[in-house]
């Protein structure tokens, strides 16, 4: 923001010879910013080990990362292709930095393909704030009903073993934790 110029339209300013009014200005320098993406490296919990809203849980150690690691896509929603439009069926983009840390969460930092239109939509909405959930999806190899494996609230078996096959980012999430950090 410039100082000395309201949010409002009439107020103009010339850059590089160009003259426009403010609100125009202001959208293209976040345009620029997104486009370059200086604005939006914050990372994302994809993972905790607490109950999820299916039931169970899912052990941390358990999970295959291997697969997933060589092709880190990142979808819209888990792109289910018998609904929405054939834009959210493509990849949006693919996720950096993938750590494990100590408390057994799992975080990642989104890479968007800002060449895609509606991946662009989904970036700007992603760095406002305004989409801030992710959630995976696993092949299940192996679950226990173990006791000790169990925590409160859980209604379904633990999942002990599992292949990470992607991370969307998504509206409402399946482990309420799984949100940007």
């Amino acid at each position: 923001y410039l100082p000395g110029f309201q949010q409002r339209s009439r107020d103009r300013i010339q850059i590089m010879g160009v003259t426009c009014n403010y609100l125009f200005f202001r959208e293209i320098c976040a345009y620029h910013c997104y486009r370059n993406q200086k604005a939006m490296p914050k990372q994302i919990c994809v993972h905790t080990e607490d109950v999820n809203t299916h039931g169970y849980w899912i052990r941390t150690a358990g999970i295959d990362m291997a697969p997933f690691k060589k092709n880190p896509v990142m979808l819209w929603n888990h792109s289910e292709p018998w609904r929405g439009t054939e834009e959210e069926h493509l990849p949006i983009g693919v996720w950096k930095d993938i750590q494990v840390l100590d408390d057994g969460r799992v975080v990642m930092t989104p890479e968007f393909d800002l060449d895609d239109e509606f991946a662009a939509k989904i970036a700007k909405k992603y760095d406002k704030g305004h989409i801030r959930a992710s959630s995976i999806s696993v092949r299940i190899t192996k679950w226990s009903d173990d006791p000790s494996d169990l925590k409160p609230g859980q209604k379904r078996p633990t999942v002990t073993g599992c292949e990470l096959r992607e991370v969307s980012l998504v509206i409402i999430p399946g482990n309420r934790n799984a949100v940007t950090q």
